[in-house]
C-alpha cells in the first residue's frame, strides 16, 4: 500500500460521521485519519477509541504532541480539556470508520468489492477469487491475512490483522481506485465486523465459507459469532 498525502476539508466529510457534534471551529484541512496516536502526523484527526486494554482518550495529549489538529471522542468531559476542535460521537470506532471512508472519497463505491468471511478457508477463497479475476483480464486488489495486492504490486500483510483498521483499509481501497482497478477482494474477519473496521464499505458480493466454534472468548457465544459473520451480508449493495 502506498502512503497517501491527501488533504481533505473537514466540512466535506464531517457530516458523513453519524450523530457527530462539533466543539470548536470546523474550518480545517485534515491530512489524515488516525486511530492510533503512535501513527499521528502533523495535520491529522485523531479518534480516541476506547480499547479493551487501553483507552485512546489517555493518548490524546500524545496525539496532539505529534501534530494532531483535531480529536474525535465519545467523552464530552475530555473534549472540554483541549483547545482544538473536537468531534463528539456516540461510538468512536464507528466514527473512525465512516470518517476514513469519507476522507478517502468513499473508494468502495468506485470498486466491485467482494467480501469473504467464515471460520476457515477465507484466505484460500479470497485468493482464488482474486486469481480468477486476474486470469479473466481484470486486474484487481486483494487484501488477505497473507498478502496485499494492488494490480501487479504485491507485499506481505504486515498489519498483524486479517482485516486492518479502517484508515488502513480505506487507504488500500483508494490505492485500488487510483490504480484504475475495478474489483477488490477482502478477507473479512468476525473481529473486523464486530469492531466496525469495515463500516462505510459498500460490498457488492459476500461469500460465507463455514462456521465452527472459534473466537468465542471475544464474541461470547456461537450465536453472537454467527451474527457478526452475518452482518457482512447486511451491507451488500
Amino acid at each position: 500500500m502506498t502512503a497517501h498525502e491527501d488533504v481533505s476539508p473537514w466540512s466535506a466529510w464531517e457530516p458523513c460521521v453519524p450523530d457527530a457534534r462539533l466543539k470548536g471551529a470546523g474550518g480545517l484541512l485534515v491530512h489524515g485519519i488516525r486511530g492510533d496516536s503512535r501513527e499521528v502526523r502533523a495535520g491529522d484527526l485523531f479518534f480516541a477509541v476506547e480499547g479493551f486494554r487501553t483507552d485512546g482518550n489517555d493518548f490524546i495529549h500524545d496525539a496532539l504532541r505529534r501534530g494532531a489538529i483535531a480529536v474525535g471522542t465519545e467523552r464530552v468531559d475530555i473534549a472540554a480539556k483541549y483547545p482544538v476542535p473536537c468531534l463528539i460521537v456516540p461510538d468512536a470506532r464507528l466514527a473512525l470508520a465512516f470518517a476514513a471512508s469519507a476522507f478517502y472519497g468513499h473508494p468502495s463505491q468506485e470498486l466491485g468489492v467482494i467480501g469473504v468471511t467464515g471460520t476457515d478457508g477465507k484466505t484460500t477463497t479470497a485468493s482464488m477469487v482474486h486469481h480468477l479475476l486476474t486470469c479473466s483480464g481484470q486486474l484487481s486488489a486483494l487484501l488477505s491475512t497473507v498478502e496485499v495486492r494492488i494490480g501487479r504490486f504485491a507485499k506481505a500483510n504486515d498489519t498483524d490483522l486479517t482485516t486492518p483498521e479502517a484508515p488502513t483499509l480505506q487507504a488500500f481501497l483508494a490505492d485500488g481506485v487510483a490504480a484504475g482497478l475495478k474489483y477488490a477482494v477482502l478477507e473479512v474477519s468476525s473481529h473486523s465486523l464486530a469492531l466496525h473496521r469495515v463500516a462505510g464499505c459498500h460490498f457488492d458480493v459476500g461469500v460465507f465459507t463455514n462456521l465452527s466454534p472459534e473466537h468465542l472468548d471475544f464474541h461470547g457465544d456461537i450465536h453472537q459469532y454467527l451474527a457478526a459473520k452475518a452482518s457482512l451480508f447486511a451491507t451488500l449493495d
